[in-house]
């Protein structure tokens, strides 16, 4: 009867191989009995939300789910199923011993994570002799640690309201728990905004990892655009994302125009666009609209570099009009009632106003309004106000302090008011009466202005200047109160230069009393030799300037590193900053670079630094046992000598073999050898050749670029690129010219091509041969 069980089991087997069906069997024993049991297993892969895929990938890990069934009521639960990889760096998984335990239904689960590799492969579960498996693609794009249990990904801010401007922030956080609510660690978060562009404002990613306290961190700003809008932040990790909404504000148009106007006055509306520090905003769109159709100097405008905007106002419909200031996602809206009567400035001075007081009442200064209704003279009240100096009604009788004052028109509907200043300057005079839909106001600007010279002062901008440039001259003249004189005529004398030019002669003072001319120096004068000085009305002033050839500075740099181009090429940066006299940075000056061996002052006699090749060979140091790196040592030559030689490199003390009580001390020099083309002619000319190869020695063995610019900071960076085996051996001397004025300015170095760390630390591989040989001579290449 068992045999015919065994039989029965076979075929079962047999015929379920031959279906397929994603899985294979194996038998077992139920334990309580002669009856076999025969396990099967499925396995099949999904991505988190369930659906099934065979894409791996570090954003798409895949959960592989194995069925385990039994027939004869076997048991399925609580059954350790092994997961085995055919190839590990294509994937890994998420626990260290590739097990998971079935449940009640015979189900285990374990996550495949991506590894570094990408291609094909194969995930097999087995239990006993039940083995199934199924394919997968890698994207080989893993090495950063990413749970694929991920329970929940919530994002919060600090706040959802962003001011505009830098100074303001919104702090987020992304907070990632797996699914029993357990913090996750070393999880990559990807924190974006949209709109794209300046819309969607600047992310800064503080922490795109999460730490230990399942946080990752980034800072939103709104620096570059300034408009009120919203901007959507979101979150994502693997299939998992979360989205912010955050408002930006603070941005303001604060807009000044007249509460009122009669028809065909026209005013100046004043706009101001601020963020949300109180910043000015410079170069933004302002839209401008009249509601009833008045005149506007311009209807779209862009502010000032202090963030204004101004449009004439004029008024050609009378009505209550309501004019709208629109930009930046925002609108301020503000009414102007546009009277048809007559109220405005009938007479005022043409002329500028001199400061302090006339020398009768009759010359006081005044302006007299004019108010009409329907064409009739009106007699009402009217309030004036000043912004510079007084008002008052009386001529005879001027109130101290006082920039306010209302007057009652006569039968002719005029009403007149004085003026006096003791401050030079623009003033704004304001006229207004009635209230409500019957307000009319009017507006004069008139300028007070001194009269009376008491100092000059002398300016020039550059001070210091080369030949052919220019400089800006210009004389600063005030009363005896410090009020600039407007209006005065200036003339300018130019002393001590017998080559330069002054353009204009002459000049009248403005507003803030100056006037100005142009310096242009034509030769060279050295310091504080040229004056110039301005007279006007008996006063005078001066200034001195400098004219001399412009000098450039330059100054090496360079770092530690030194860059493995190949196998068998160094390459070596050097930054050059490039100044005038003054250590200002001189921008897009072009520069000659040149490279060559280093060469001798007086090849007679040269000095000890001025050597272009050494001969040596690459030693290990400490020593050979205990070995660190390898270092180059130059060959040497010993010798006796009586006294102490100036020009020696090391020296060596020994004990005298005939009185052991004393010492001989011999001195060492190396052997480094000078630059052969001596001439720098670059061609090998009789009694040159040295070392008799029938070549130049050491020759040029370094490439640079010809020529650099500086940038705006006055910073120029070239290269050095040279042959590995030279490195440690050669001798060269860097030189940097340039032109500035008509005069060559340069300045050199000497440098020992170097080499990396790399290439000296391998005790195995030791650096290149010397290529200049290591005997002690220089007349051989041994």
């Amino acid at each position: 009867m068992r045999n015919i069980q065994q039989l029965f089991v076979a075929i079962i087997i047999t015929m379920l191989a031959a279906c397929g069906g994603g899985g294979s069997l194996g038998t077992g024993n139920t334990g309580g009995g002669n009856t076999d049991v025969v396990y099967s297993l499925d396995l099949t892969l999904a991505k988190s939300n369930g659906l099934a895929s065979s894409e791996l990938s570090q954003a798409t890990p895949l959960t592989v789910k194995a069925t385990l069934s039994a027939t004869n009521d076997g048991v399925i639960a609580n059954k350790v199923i092994s997961f085995t990889l055919s190839d590990p760096a294509l994937a890994s998984f998420s626990n260290q011993s590739g097990t998971a335990l079935t449940d009640a239904n015979g189900v285990a689960t374990i996550v495949l994570l991506v590894g570094t590799k990408s291609g094909a492969g194969q995930v097999e579960a087995s239990f006993n002799d039940a083995i199934t498996n199924v394919g997968f693609n890698s994207a080989g794009d893993g090495g950063g640690t990413v749970d694929v249990s991920i329970g929940s990904l919530t994002l919060l801010a600090n706040k959802l309201q962003l001011g505009s401007g830098g100074s303001d922030k919104v702090e987020l956080y992304a907070l990632v728990k797996d699914s029993r609510n357990v913090l996750m660690a070393d999880v990559p978060v990807v924190f974006s905004t949209s709109p794209t562009g300046a819309l969607g404002g600047e992310l800064e990613i503080v922490k795109d990892v999460t730490g230990n306290d399942g946080i990752a961190i980034a800072v939103l700003k709104s620096q570059i655009d300034p408009s009120l809008r919203t901007i959507d932040v979101t979150a994502k990790v693997a299939d998992k994302s979360q989205t912010i909404t955050v408002n930006v504000v603070g941005t303001s148009i604060d807009v000044s125009a007249p509460e009122a106007m009669v028809v065909g006055d026209n005013r100046t509306i004043s706009m101001l666009v601020r963020d949300f520090t109180g910043n000015a905003l410079a170069n933004q769109t302002l839209l401008v609209s009249s509601a009833l159709g008045n005149t506007l100097s311009m209807t779209e405008m862009q502010t000032n570099n202090v963030g204004q905007a101004e449009v004439i106002y004029t008024a050609i419909n009378s009505g209550r009009d309501t004019v709208s200031v629109s930009g930046l996602g925002l609108t301020q809206v503000l009414d102007i009632n546009v009277s048809p009567d007559e109220f405005v400035f009938s007479e005022y001075p043409e002329e500028d106003i001199f400061l302090g007081s006339p020398s009768s009442s009759e010359d006081t200064p005044f302006v007299t309004l004019t108010w009409l209704k329907n064409g009739t003279p009106w007699v009402g009240e009217v309030s004036f106000v000043i912004t510079r100096g007084i008002i008052f009604a009386d001529a005879n009788n001027p109130v101290a302090d006082q920039t306010g004052v209302k007057v009652t028109t006569n039968a002719q509907g005029n009403a007149k008011v004085y003026l006096k200043s003791d401050s030079a300057g623009f003033t704004t005079i304001s006229a207004s009466a009635g209230e409500g839909d019957d307000l009319v106001t009017a507006q004069l600007s008139l300028e007070f202005v001194a009269n009376t010279v008491d100092s000059v002062e002398v300016q020039a901008s550059p001070s210091q200047l080369g030949v052919n440039e220019q400089s800006s001259v210009r004389a600063i003249i005030r009363d005896s109160k410090n009020n600039p004189v407007k209006g005065k005529t200036v003339n300018f004398v130019l002393t001590g230069d017998a080559g330069g030019l002054l353009n204009p002669a002459s000049g009248i003072t403005n507003s803030q009393g100056i006037a100005s001319t142009i310096y242009t120096a034509t030769a060279a004068t050295g310091a504080n030799s040229v004056h110039v000085t301005a007279k006007v009305e008996g006063k005078s002033g001066s200034t001195s300037l400098s004219v001399g050839q412009r000098t450039l500075f330059f100054r090496f740099g360079t770092g530690n590193t030194v860059e493995v181009v190949s196998p068998t090429l160094f390459r070596k940066e050097f930054s050059v900053v490039v100044t005038d006299a003054s250590g200002n940075p001189v921008a897009n000056q072009a520069l000659n670079i040149a490279v060559t061996p280093v060469n001798p002052i007086d090849v007679a006699s040269p000095n000890s630094d001025e050597w272009a090749y050494a001969k040596g060979r690459w030693v290990m140091l400490p020593n050979e046992k205990e070995f660190e790196y390898w270092a180059p040592q130059f060959s040497s030559v010993i010798k006796d000598a009586t006294g102490t030689p100036p020009d020696h490199d090391f020296q060596i003390n020994e004990v005298d073999p005939n009185d052991p009580s004393k010492t001989i001390t011999k001195y060492g020099y190396y052997t480094r050898c000078q630059n052969e083309d001596s001439n720098l002619n670059g061609v090998l000319d009789d009694g040159e050749d040295a070392n008799n190869d029938g070549f130049l020695t050491p020759g040029n063995v370094v490439t640079v670029q010809q020529s650099e610019t500086s940038d705006e900071n006055g910073i120029a960076v070239f290269s050095l690129t040279y042959p590995a085996d030279y490195a440690g051996w050669t001798h060269v001397n860097i030189t940097v010219s340039a032109l500035a004025s008509g005069t060559e300015n340069r300045n050199s170095r000497k440098y020992i091509l170097s080499y990396p760390s790399s290439y000296v630390v391998n005790k195995a591989a030791a650096p290149a041969k010397n290529p200049f040989g290591s005997s002690n001579s220089c007349g051989d290449t041994f």
